[in-house]
């Protein structure tokens, strides 16, 4: 949560305190209490998702570049046999199509990286399968593609860790997407509440400064943390600006 936001949910949470503790004083109006009442469930939708927006989304982004590597390593050898094949036969379009290496692979960017391999796999698969049709012919070609040590083995670990690969990289997005989303709506909800204060509590309260002063003392003292907090905030950031 950010400093502010943190500073917000802090000043409400000391005038929900203040409120419930003193409830057998302001209850007697009913107004107030039904602006009480948004108010708590506000506080306590924010408090709940100021934990769901705290998890950290640092375990993901390593399975995902682990789920990376093992798709990259998962290429090399069905696209080095076939770099192979490729200079031997003189096929030069198939060595244009897969001008790849470990070096280029790993500086791709994800989805790049997700196009190259499944080209790698589908060019693989097409050999494996031309291979395949001509299995046992007489007279077979010395240069045919399981000779260089294409296998299914190595087609279906590409498909393994393509599959792993695409998953970790959207439940990553779909955790980034939804800590920003979380961060929205704590904020929307802080936003009300101070809504509620200015426009509502802040003036029904008032009417307890004869009769309750005591009450009104507490109430005051807890609102005043924000800005308390908010200078305490600004005097640091102008510290740091000053050893600049």
């Amino acid at each position: 949560m950010k400093t502010k936001q943190g500073a917000k949910l802090k000043m409400q949470q000391e005038v929900l305190n203040v409120m419930n503790d003193n409830k057998e004083i302001w209850g007697v109006v009913p107004q107030l209490q039904n602006v009480m009442e948004a108010f708590s469930e506000n506080v306590k939708a924010v408090e709940n998702l100021k934990s769901e927006k705290g998890k950290e989304i640092n375990p993901l982004l390593e399975y995902k570049l682990k789920k990376r590597k093992e798709l990259i390593n998962s290429s090399l050898p069905p696209l080095n046999v076939l770099l192979v094949y490729g200079h031997d036969v003189k096929d030069k379009e198939l060595l244009k199509k897969l001008n790849f290496s470990r070096n280029k692979l790993t500086k791709s960017k994800d989805l790049d990286l997700i196009e190259n391999c499944r080209l790698i796999y589908k060019t693989a698969h097409k050999f494996y399968m031309k291979s395949l049709e001509t299995e046992g012919v007489e007279n077979k070609k010395a240069n045919d593609i399981f000779g260089y040590g294409l296998n299914d083995k190595m087609l279906e670990e590409i498909e393994i860790s393509e599959k792993a690969f695409v998953e970790s990289l959207s439940a990553l997005k779909d955790a980034i997407k939804n800590k920003t989303l979380v961060g929205q709506e704590i904020n929307s909800r802080l936003k009300e509440n101070d809504k509620l204060l200015r426009n509502k509590i802040d003036l029904l309260i008032s009417i307890f400064e004869t009769s309750n002063p005591e009450l009104l003392k507490k109430y005051s003292e807890s609102r005043i943390i924000q800005k308390e907090t908010a200078k305490k905030d600004n005097d640091v950031k102008k510290g740091k600006k000053k050893k600049d």
